[in-house]
């Protein structure tokens, strides 16, 4: 499914409703949806109430959504974030 987008993003979302503990189902349902240009959808999968320690692709994902939505303020705290999670 590399590159087909829509696909993706469907199978995905059934991944998710199936399993919707799964982070990172719906971390990549979040990467899809920032490829269709779709970023309430994709903060929305990336906000979960089990987010208890929010893992760096997660917060890198964030950051990317909101860059490409114009957010430039929130894009680089999440960026900031993200890079003090993962510094190297």
């Amino acid at each position: 499914l590399a590159g087909n987008y829509p696909t993706a993003n469907a199978l995905l979302t059934e991944a998710v409703q199936q399993r919707p503990q799964n982070v990172s189902y719906s971390t990549h349902k979040a990467w899809s949806e920032i490829e269709l240009h779709r970023f309430m959808d994709a903060f929305q999968s990336l906000t979960g109430p089990f987010d208890t320690r929010v893992p760096e692709e997660r917060v890198m994902a964030r950051a990317i959504a909101a860059w490409q939505s114009q957010q430039r303020d929130q894009a680089l705290t999440s960026f900031n974030e993200a890079a003090l999670q993962q510094p190297e």
